[in-house]
């Protein structure tokens, strides 16, 4: 996905989620040791996770409330992606 280029994402999910869009890939992010080693891109990338673990641990706070955690379960996503016919050519 390029931004500004005419496209657009809608959830159809039963609960309410966001993605995430970063200028940087998977890789990129876990090899750079920091934030000014990564070098923005015109393509972005969108990462669908239905769901979320919530951070927190005893060493420095407390932990997630129980009934937040993450547990195995069967989720369900329904996405629509849309290219806006005024979009510019080549997104």
């Amino acid at each position: 996905m390029r931004p500004g280029r005419g496209w657009s994402a809608s959830s159809t999910s039963p609960t309410t989620w966001r993605p995430g869009r970063t200028c940087w890939t998977p890789t990129e992010l876990a090899e750079a040791e920091h934030a000014d080693e990564l070098v923005a891109r015109e393509w972005h990338w969108l990462h669908l996770d239905v769901a979320v673990h919530p951070l927190g641990s005893a060493a420095c706070g407390p932990p997630p409330l129980p009934e937040r955690w993450l547990r195995p379960q069967e989720f369900q996503l329904g996405l629509t992606f849309r290219r806006d016919q005024t979009g510019a050519a080549g997104g």
